[in-house]
């Protein structure tokens, strides 16, 4: 009887994960936790702080697309575009998709091949370890100023040359373009181009973010009358690994200098 509810137990399992051919090891690979540090940070960069209309009026926090479920229309969508937010019932079930996707899509393969290596050194798994400067390194081997010059602006190439591994500077501010465009609450998919914001430097070194076109008439869209908006920025690298952090404040026009 036992191992009948075993056997009840992996077939399920297999489905659950899309494991067509019964490999325990891929299930091993992808039945595991997703990292508290790396969700929160995504549904935040996603949903905008929860305050996106598709968490608002979809319980969407991870900003999943469908093409054939329900869905929620964007609004600045590209008129070629077919796809719709993914909208859930609950968050729970929202937070869940979130969990079957990472483990389950081709996209995310690199993510469980290092937290699965991550599991055989016998190391925690947190958040900072699966952002990937290695990645950009290779793109930067494979397409050198196609890259450069598509995604960093003058200002962040000047910034990355005078560095000793120019990777870690080029990475950083690609992690703090995909937050800002995920904190305006359209991704980079949606209209908004890479060049249209700029991580600078203030004497001190500490990191601002700049947004222009698009990118600036989205985030006056987002700010009530009357208030000024401030973009926060945190970078961090450990490399292998880089990430960054954007938070978008609103605050009472006259206020903006007490918050610099």
């Amino acid at each position: 009887y036992e191992y009948t509810r075993r056997c009840y137990r992996n077939k399920r399992r297999f489905k659950e994960y899309k494991i067509d051919d019964g490999d325990l090891a891929k299930l091993k690979m992808r039945m595991d936790i997703i990292p508290v540090s790396i969700a929160i940070a995504q549904a935040a960069n996603e949903s905008g702080w929860g305050t996106s209309r598709f968490a608002l009026e979809g319980n969407a926090l991870f900003g999943q697309w469908t093409w054939d479920g329900k869905g929620i229309e964007p609004e600045d969508k590209d008129s070629e575009k077919t796809h719709k937010v993914l909208q859930f019932q609950i968050l729970k079930a929202s937070v869940r998709a979130y969990k079957n996707n990472l483990n389950t899509h081709n996209a995310y393969k690199e993510f469980r091949e290092t937290r699965a290596q991550i599991r055989q050194d016998n190391r925690p798994i947190i958040g900072s370890d699966l952002t990937n400067i290695t990645r950009i390194q290779r793109t930067l081997d494979r397409f050198g100023d196609r890259f450069r010059d598509r995604v960093f602006t003058v200002i962040e190439k000047e910034k990355a040359a005078r560095k000793k591994n120019p990777s870690e500077t080029f990475a950083k501010r690609w992690a703090a373009k995909e937050a800002c465009s995920k904190a305006l609450g359209t991704g980079l998919r949606m209209g908004i181009a890479w060049k249209e914001m700029e991580v600078t430097n203030l004497s001190t070194g500490q990191p601002q973010m700049n947004v222009m076109g698009s990118a600036k008439k989205r985030l006056d869209k987002l700010t009530p009358s009357g208030f000024i908006p401030i973009i926060h920025v945190t970078l961090t690298d450990d490399h292998p690994w880089a990430q960054a952090f954007i938070v978008i404040e609103a605050v009472p026009a006259g206020d903006e200098i007490s918050q610099i």
